[in-house]
C-alpha cells in the first residue's frame, strides 16, 4: 500500500511575479501575431535580413501537410521526454 504525501507548499511571491510576467508576454506575442492592427509591423520585421532567414527557414519546414504537423508534435514530445529524463 503506498502513502499519501500531502503538505502544503508556499510559493514565492518571485515565483508568482515571473509566471505572471511569462503569461503576459506570451499573451501580447500572441496578440501580435494575430491582430489585424499589427500587420504592417509585421510586414517591416519579415523585411529585416535577420529575421527573414529565419523565417524563410521556419517556412521551409511547414508544408501544410497534416502528417508533417504530427511529426513535429511527436519530435518536439520527444525531445522534451528526454530533456525532462536527463534533468529531472
Amino acid at each position: 500500500m503506498s502513502s499519501i504525501i500531502t503538505g502544503s507548499s508556499e510559493t514565492s511571491s518571485s515565483a508568482l511575479t515571473h509566471s505572471l510576467g511569462i503569461t503576459v508576454a506570451a499573451a501580447v506575442l500572441a496578440w501580435f501575431a494575430i491582430s489585424p492592427r499589427c500587420r504592417r509591423a509585421r510586414q517591416v520585421i519579415r523585411r529585416m535580413p535577420l529575421f527573414s532567414s529565419s523565417i524563410d527557414a521556419l517556412r521551409s519546414l511547414h508544408s501544410g501537410i497534416v502528417g508533417d504537423y504530427v511529426m513535429w508534435i511527436v519530435i518536439g514530445v520527444v525531445v522534451l521526454g528526454a530533456i525532462f529524463m536527463q534533468f529531472g
